[in-house]
């Protein structure tokens, strides 16, 4: 890095890989990315909060269910609930007061861990 320094990371996807058959290879792949991430910036113990996705599509329970296993799994991470958040009317994207709710959910859980 040329300037700064980087504290935390939130994350926040999982919509492509939401079918029950995708989702089985979504915490390797995450736990592959958190390392790759946490080299890249020369700190083990980066913290991370996983974002979960909405919980008004059927298929997006497989990921949050991955999502749920992420702070027993690696070390220093966290999950920002989507616990009653709603979508904007695409089934899709949260609103925007339920973004700005999961905003406020992610910077909890980061502050937490940086408090560690």
């Amino acid at each position: 890095m040329k300037y700064g320094v980087v504290k935390g990371v939130i994350w926040h996807q999982g919509e492509s890989n939401s079918t029950e058959e995708k989702s089985l290879l979504y915490l390797e792949k995450l736990g592959t990315l958190i390392k790759r991430i946490r080299a890249e910036v020369g700190n083990p113990k980066l913290p991370i909060v996983v974002g979960e996705l909405g919980r008004y599509k059927e298929n997006y329970k497989y990921i949050n269910e991955i999502i749920a296993k992420v702070p027993n799994t690696i070390p220093f991470t966290a999950v920002a609930t989507s616990e009653d958040l709603i979508h904007k009317g695409d089934q899709t994207h949260f609103d925007s007061a339920s973004a700005t709710i999961l905003g406020h959910r992610f910077a909890a859980k980061m502050l937490t861990l940086l408090k560690k």
